[in-house]
């Protein structure tokens, strides 16, 4: 019936028997047949609570509002479930854990976490308030116990994703990441296709790692494989990240790279690397080929900006007037970093602390700090970290810093038998 259009006798046949089992049949017909919003338009209409749906029907509302960007309503699905009761399920336990996860970092990079670890060369900017790491420790328990699950049903696919998940939300906090790069430091002392597979954490994190070690076990595993695989793949285009030109490196191993990559992402290294090696003509003659065969307009005007900033004469200028007009993160930490590459740290304290409004994350309140020391504004700092207290467990950077300006406020003296500092009221 829903086939050939009549979603509604579809819908009315199925719900005449109101079992779990058949709401969710009739959520997924409108979902499939129909829209989203439509979907969800309906559970609530119909006065239907989460629990009304069995695991498939759960699974797609989670599901649903992941599409629609509905964070906030997954969240409430998510408090619904007791992960333990669901241990045997994968598929359940990964979309909660992913729903923790999501709504522990800030929301324009959401959509980033979703469908897999983000590739970058720089911690990940994790929120750190105090809900934001509840729900990563929720989420890494999840996580592990996804794997387990998984691993138990030979699922080893997605026991492995869940599982590099769980390691590499450890690595991102304070309070684990230690352990977490001891595992990390095992794992590529191992070698192998564990190796492989942890190589761009191990780069993400900055791991002293033996780079001839890993290429040679990489070409042998392509050579074997045909090089047909996700792991291998990323494990290549964070190899590619570690060269002196980049865009060589891409050059050679092309075909692997956009088998499993989205172009966009390797076209943005390649063209960051041709601009650093100051081949600008073949920068842009790149980018006209990619506007040739489609690529979205808005990647294309991020690319574009990455050339008309190194070209610019005030390349400080071009940057604040793209963030203005933007508003993304992704501008934003362009700009920062530029600021602090030009010791620029009246401008660095402004767009610091506005990133750190955007993101909540330590790596960012750190800037901050550090930012405010440079320029000796030690009751700014004093007021800014006592603001933001609940970070300061959790950095020694902030810890120091906060130290440093209960001393210079007076409210605190040298010698404590606690520690070099004693608070005095």
């Amino acid at each position: 019936m829903a086939a050939s259009g009549d979603v509604l006798s579809a819908i009315s046949k199925v719900t005449s028997n109101l079992s779990p089992e058949n709401i969710s049949a009739a959520l997924m017909i409108i979902n499939i047949f129909q829209r989203k919003e439509e979907a969800l338009s309906w559970k609530e209409k119909a006065g239907l609570n989460f629990s009304d749906f069995d695991i498939d029907g759960q699974i797609s509302l989670f599901n649903i509002c992941f599409e629609l960007e509905k964070w906030g309503k997954a969240l409430e699905y998510a408090k619904q479930l007791d992960s333990f009761e669901y241990r045997d399920n994968p598929a359940l336990l990964n979309v909660l854990a992913l729903t923790y996860l999501i709504n522990s970092v800030p929301s324009q990079l959401r959509n980033q976490v979703r469908n897999q670890i983000p590739f970058r060369i720089s911690p990940f900017e994790f929120s750190s308030d105090s809900s934001s790491l509840e729900y990563r420790k929720k989420a890494i328990d999840i996580f592990k116990q996804c794997s387990i699950s998984a691993d138990n049903y030979k699922n080893l696919a997605v026991a492995n994703i869940a599982m590099d998940y769980s390691l590499w939300i450890e690595l991102g906090d304070q309070e684990q990441s230690n352990r977490a790069k001891q595992v990390l430091e095992n794992d590529m002392e191992a070698g192998g296709d564990l190796a492989l597979r942890r190589f761009p954490l191990a780069m993400q994190f900055q791991l002293d790692v033996d780079l001839i070690k890993i290429e040679t076990e990489l070409n042998k595993k392509t050579a074997l494989t045909g090089g047909r695989s996700t792991e291998l793949a990323l494990a290549r285009f964070a190899m590619a990240f570690m060269q002196s030109k980049p865009h060589k490196y891409i050059e050679k191993h092309r075909n692997q790279l956009f088998g499993h990559i989205l172009k966009p992402i390797v076209h943005s290294l390649e063209i960051q690397s041709l601009i650093k090696a100051g081949e600008i003509f073949k920068a842009k003659k790149l980018l006209l080929v990619l506007e040739e065969e489609g690529m979205e307009q808005e990647m294309l005007s991020k690319l574009q900006n990455q050339i008309t900033v190194h070209e610019s004469q005030d390349q400080v200028a071009l940057l604040i007037s793209q963030y203005d007009n933007s508003l993304s993160i992704g501008d934003l930490v362009l700009l920062v970093e530029m600021l602090k590459s030009k010791n620029n740290f009246e401008l660095l304290e402004k767009y610091a602390e506005k990133l750190y409004k955007e993101t909540k994350a330590i790596i960012d309140a750190e800037r901050v700090a550090n930012t405010k020391a440079e320029l000796r504004k030690t009751d700014e700092l004093y007021l800014f970290l006592k603001d933001n207290k609940t970070l300061i467990n959790h950095s020694i950077v902030l810890q120091k810093h906060y130290a440093w300006s209960l001393y210079t406020e007076g409210k605190c003296i040298p010698s404590a038998p606690c520690g070099p500092f004693r608070l005095i009221c």
